[in-house]
């Protein structure tokens, strides 16, 4: 793929016009661990593991990728065989057995033998068959080259030793086709077996620009039926009154409905459009296609070459305008696509590979990897029988009423993931006026009779991936039918005295005697027993992934997600909370988290009263077939001075003490400052406005006052919870500075300000308090929650009052951020003012932007003072001095006029009215700050020159500047081009004086008419005949003396 976005576009139009079900490629295109053009379909692709080059921690390449086109094959990655510039997976095909694919790439530069010995180690994990695709960058007359080499004998051995065969076929065309000539470097392996089943290989030249012509060919073998997950429903565009009177047409509910293939999600394979698909691009393609046909001729490199460039540019400026229109089209609410992006990022969707066993042993097919996984997901006893069915009761539970089982149904969320049946919530409602009757009388007899409906027992399992490919890595989520939730509800409204208002997710299981027990304890009725001993048996859970279905009796505890699951949890956990324990230990839980404390005068105290403590913990876990995990549990000291180090014997296993714990989402320390917690939070907090700088610009882009909600909505109440608690933690110099780097990240996004603007100043800008004082009022806020409600509202106020008396303290005692002071002396009046904020209005409001004074004094500018010749350009000389900008200023003190003002006036007069303020956001946009001079106002443009600097000028450099800045018909550096130019400007007697603006590793280049001095990362001697004298790279040149 020559590692070209463009070749990334041709193959994926391609593959879906011709159908291709895989893929396997060799020098993709990929970014970011991604492979560009792929990411936006539901193709699964496969990377090698990455090389890291040049520039940034996350600019790594990938030798080699597999593409998977086809939804309905079973594959799965090896995790042995995905190494450096090798990938491979197993391809199920069913009654064929399993093939294994490996995609590779010889790099020239490494020497054959190295990746020989990498390909030998794959082809010992081989179990059967396998088929190999590669680029060898090797010659050898068995694969069609016309000579032979030193590298292509080394993989011809290597093929002789594995048995190997080569599939290559002799064609009319090469697979190499460059400006280095034409020959066949690309080579097709496979075993005997596989070799037979290999039909119509052949080279496809002209597909794409890359110079490695495409290889087609087809596999004669069975496959294996891919195992989908749950049946769809697609009601958008359906007649609800159709869909109700198809329903009408079944005799009763105990009739297996069968959907409707309208009714049914579609399952068939589609062609996938980029959203940054146009016309245009597709005529370029054609034509870059052609140009590729025709490239043999005279000029025809040349014109391919034009052609491939101009589609590759139009390619980018397609998709950089169609994330723009998304950023604008999402970005005008706070919660969408957009918010889900920047909270999440670009996710991956990962697929099971072959799980290790916890014997160290890895499992060889999917099959084994999904059984292992189901089972280490949902313990079950095979041995175990099912509990006999109980005696008959009387019932004596008052029947659910048709209104509050409406209820029930229309709390279950219209979107919520359906079970195995696949009815929604929204088929519920829509099916209620019909459905209603009959699911009344069957939930009333099933109350009756103690009884839960077999096919409301079966659940789905979707494993939720925390990390690597192995089985503690996945933890469950129960996905149970819709029905069976309004059913467990209606038990969970009898339940009587058995909820104690205690809830959350279970992972402890429980054998069906204890449970019996803790039931009658609390005074359950028989009745009510044996229903929920109905609800919990013959229950089955199924797990579909990677096209693989396993299922699985589920023989202890209750699933999860269910309605009735957390109550049943707290009747086991009551049994516990009510054991008497000594004075000197207290125990409390939430959910499955236990806390246990003991008080102690000395170490061996502590130690041996803990140990006791746990005795009977231990007990009870054991009576009801409980597990605790040991590697979770720990112990810390929350008073005194004693080192941790020292452990607790837990039954068999023993418990270690650390210096910070983790308990309901909160960091504990045994000094109680809170310290790690606070380092936990700038460590994972700041994801959401990490990404926003792609997501805005000049013009597009997600509204800077969604920001200011997202940051009320999703930020603030994530750092701040639990506040409560350690709220007092906030109040040293150290916090308060580590807080205001947290909160610095949005407040620059609210702002649109400079990264150079003092965190302070961004505060007051955006009228959102310092993180410190706010997350002190919202702990008084918490506090206050359990007074009276007048006394509530008043020591609220009073907190709010406190909190603004501090932030102005600060403000105005603060020696930095003054022209943001002049702007907002007073905190209640900003924080009252809604003001909309932009890139080139907080420029003006903090004073941080492109004006000469403050970029001379960054040191991106020789001189402070402006070419109009008035003094030092800063924003106050902006504003209401400079005579360059009397066109812009015009307006503003019309403004200022109508509202009673004398000009000039105070900025603080400015920010008092909403006109006044709008003619400033007015007058920003339209005097840019700008450092050129008077002579040369046009649009700024940026350049990236050879030498790798980003230079932001103008493009009227002189005479000559503007028609050879572009760097084209030489092969100087970027700094020797604009030297060239000021010289050419100089000799034909015109005044070349230009200040560049803000560059990027790069100082300005400046023009008199003794000399040019220009500062390049590299020294080439210029073409042009001036004389140069280099000092050392990276240093300063004069030329042209």
């Amino acid at each position: 793929m020559s590692r070209a976005s463009a070749v990334s576009d041709q193959l994926l139009a391609y593959y879906q016009e011709a159908g291709v079900d895989i893929a396997l490629v060799q020098e993709p295109y990929t970014n970011r661990g991604r492979l560009v053009g792929f990411e936006v379909t539901p193709f699964r692709c496969f990377l090698s593991r990455g090389t890291r080059r040049r520039g940034r921690p996350e600019y790594v390449d990938h030798g080699a990728a597999i593409i998977v086109f086809n939804p309905d094959l079973v594959v799965v990655p090896r995790e042995d065989g995905t190494i450096e510039n090798f990938v491979s997976l197993d391809l199920d095909c069913g009654e064929d057995g399993t093939i294994t694919l490996i995609s590779g790439y010889f790099k020239f530069r490494v020497p054959t033998a190295v990746h020989v010995a990498v390909l030998n180690n794959l082809l010992h994990t081989v179990r059967d068959k396998v088929l190999i695709a590669l680029d060898a960058n090797a010659f050898s007359k068995r694969w069609f080259s016309r000579v032979d080499d030193a590298r292509g004998e080394i993989l011809a051995t290597c093929i002789d030793e594995n048995a190997l065969e080569v599939a290559n076929v002799r064609c009319s065309h090469t697979t190499f086709n460059g400006p280095r000539g034409r020959t066949n470097i690309d080579v097709t392996l496979v075993d005997r077996w596989t070799r037979q089943k290999t039909i119509g290989w052949l080279v496809e030249p002209g597909v794409t620009s890359s110079d490695h012509q495409l290889i087609k060919f087809a596999l004669d073998l069975h496959r294996r039926e891919f195992a989908h997950r749950e049946r769809r429903f697609n009601l958008h565009s359906q007649n609800y009154l159709n869909f109700c009177q198809k329903y009408e047409a079944l005799v009763n509910l105990r009739r297996t409905y069968v959907p409707d293939p309208d009714l049914s999600a579609p399952r068939r394979r589609r062609k996938v459009t980029p959203p940054w698909w146009t016309p245009e691009l597709k005529d370029a393609r054609k034509a870059v296609r052609a140009a590729a046909r025709n490239m043999a001729a005279v000029g025809g490199r040349q014109i391919y070459k034009v052609r491939r460039n101009a589609y590759t540019s139009l390619l980018q400026k397609c998709k950089l305008d169609s994330w723009r229109a998304f950023c604008t089209l999402e970005g005008t609410q706070p919660w969408g696509k957009l918010y889900r992006w920047l909270r999440d990022g670009s996710r991956k969707h990962p697929t099971l590979g072959l799980l290790m066993r916890p014997d160290g042993t890895r499992c060889q097919t999917i099959d084994e990897s999904v059984e292992l996984l189901l089972n280490a997901l949902i313990p079950n006893d095979l041995q175990q029988q099912e509990p006999e069915a109980a005696p008959q009761t009387v019932c004596d539970v008052q029947p659910a009423g048709e209104e509050c089982l409406r209820e029930l149904a229309w709390s279950i969320s219209p979107n919520r993931a359906p079970g195995m049946d696949g009815i929604s919530g929204k088929m519920i409602r829509v099916l209620w006026p019909h459905l209603s009757r009959r699911l009344f009388s069957m939930v009333n007899l099933c109350r009756l009779e103690a009884h839960f409906p077999a096919p409301w027992k079966s659940a789905l399992v979707v494993p939720i991936l925390k990390g690597e490919n192995t089985g503690e890595n996945h933890e469950p989520a129960f996905v149970g039918t819709n029905t069976t939730k309004s059913h467990g509800q209606t038990i969970w409204i009898h339940q009587g005295k058995i909820d104690n208002g205690c809830g959350g997710k279970l992972d402890f299981l429980e054998r069906p005697e204890t449970r019996e027990m803790d039931l009658e304890n609390l005074g359950v009725s028989p009745h009510m027993r044996a229903w929920v001993s109905n609800y919990l048996s013959g229950r089955t859970a199924t797990m579909t992934i990677g096209g693989v279905s396993k299922s699985v009796r589920i023989t202890k505890g209750c699933p999860q997600g269910s309605i009735l699951g957390p109550t049943l949890w707290n009747v086991t956990m009551e049994a516990l909370l009510r054991v008497e324990f000594p004075e000197h230990v207290s125990i409390q839980a939430y959910a499955d988290d236990i806390a246990i404390s003991v008080a102690g005068n000395t170490r061996t105290a502590l130690v041996q009263r803990a140990e006791q403590a746990l005795v009977p913990v231990l007990g009870w876990a054991t009576s009801r077939g409980l597990v605790f995990s040991v590697a979770k549990s720990q112990a810390m000291m929350t008073k005194g001075y004693l080192a941790p180090g020292f452990t607790l014997a837990f039954g068999d296993e023993r418990i270690a003490t650390t210096d910070r714990v983790k308990y309901l989402g909160l960091w504990l320390d045994p000094h109680r400052n809170f310290k790690p917690h606070i380092e936990y939070l700038l460590t994972t907090e700041h994801a959401l406005f990490s990404r926003l700088r792609g997501t805005m610009g000049a013009g597009w882009g997600i509204r800077r006052s969604n920001l200011l909600i997202l940051y009320r909505g999703v930020f603030l109440p994530r750092v701040s919870y639990g506040v409560r608690f350690w709220g007092h933690a906030t109040k040293s110099s150290k916090v308060i500075k580590k807080l205001g780097s947290l909160q610095r990240r949005a407040l620059l996004g609210i702002t649109g300000a400079y990264k150079t603007t003092l965190t302070a100043t961004l505060q007051v800008l955006a009228g959102v308090p310092p993180l410190d004082l706010e997350l002190q009022w919202l702990a008084v806020k918490e506090e206050a929650r359990d007074l009276p409600q007048n006394l509530r509202l008043a020591t609220m106020s009073s907190a709010f009052e406190n909190m603004l008396d501090t932030w102005q303290a600060r403000w105005s005692e603060s020696s930095k951020g003054r022209w943001t002071f002049t702007c907002f002396p007073d905190i209640r009046l900003r924080i009252s003012l809604p003001f909309a904020l932009g890139h080139e209005v907080s420029q003006f409001l903090t004073g941080h932007g492109n004006f000469k004074a403050k970029l001379e004094e960054l040191g991106l500018q020789p001189s402070p003072f402006c070419a109009c010749g008035n003094g030092i350009k800063d924003v106050e000389h902006v504003i209401f001095v400079c005579p360059i900008h009397e066109p812009h200023r015009t307006h503003l003190e019309l403004a200022a006029y109508r509202a009673g003002l004398l000009w000039p006036c105070r900025m603080e007069d400015l920010m008092s009215s909403r006109t006044t303020y709008a003619a400033l956001v007015k007058f920003a946009k339209s005097a840019k700050p700008c450092t050129c001079s008077d002579e040369c106002q046009g649009e700024s443009w940026q350049k990236r020159f050879t030498c790798g600097a980003v230079l932001r000028g103008h493009s009227c450099v002189g005479d000559a500047g503007g028609a050879d800045a572009d760097n084209s018909g030489t092969r100087t550096t970027g700094g020797a081009v604009v030297a060239e130019s000021f010289a050419r400007g100089l000799a034909s007697g015109t005044r070349a004086a230009c200040d560049f603006g803000l560059m990027l590793r790069t100082p300005c280049c400046r023009g008199s008419e003794y000399g040019i001095r220009v500062l390049t990362c590299r020294t080439r001697r210029l073409k042009s005949g001036l004389e140069g004298r280099r000092q050392g790279r990276g240093r300063t040149e004069t030329f042209g003396e």
